[in-house]
Parts: C-alpha cells; structure tokens; sequence
C-alpha cells in the first residue's frame, strides 16, 4: 500500500486500488502466497480503521467517503465494502 513519504500509514484511495488489483490477479491466476498475503494486510487496514475513521481518534477521515457515487473515482464506503464482498470476506463487526 502507497505512503506519503514519512508517514506510517497508507491512504485509503491507493490501499483500495491495491486490493483490488490483487484481488483480480489472484482471480485470474491463482496468486501466490506474498500476494495474498499482503491482500489481507491491506483487507486488515481497512477494517481497523472501521472503513472511513482515523484509527488513532475514530474521527470520520473524509466527510465525502460516507457520500456514494457512482462511478467512483477514489475511495468511499461503498466502494470499501463493495470490495469486502468481492474477496469473500467474512462479515466483521468493524464495518457495521
């Protein structure tokens, strides 16, 4: 997942672009160990942050996350959970 330099974590918009191309490489391919591997890394990181919230406070990352578009350009709620069904993952009560 892509970092600003100095930072200790990943954005949102660019961890969502990963997943989704990990998970149709492992769709298309089998994928490897790594590749899953860092799918439920990126998977994990979502779900911490509850989808939308900054870990360290639970504040709301971006007001416009929680507005669903269609088609979607960066990252929102839908597009999160959209993904979450996608790759089979089991409910969480982190995104409720």
């Amino acid at each position: 997942m892509h970092q600003r330099v100095g930072s200790t974590r990943s954005s949102f918009n660019t961890t969502i672009a990963a997943l989704e191309g990990l998970l149709e490489h492992e769709l298309a391919t089998g994928g490897t160990p790594d590749a899953r591997g860092a799918r439920r890394k990126g998977e994990e990181h979502l779900l911490e942050r509850r989808m939308f919230r900054r870990r360290s406070t639970g504040e709301v990352v971006k007001e416009a996350w929680t507005l669903f578009s269609y088609p979607t350009y960066y990252y929102d709620v839908l597009r999160g959970i959209d993904y979450l069904r996608a790759a089979g993952v089991e409910p969480d009560e982190r995104i409720a």
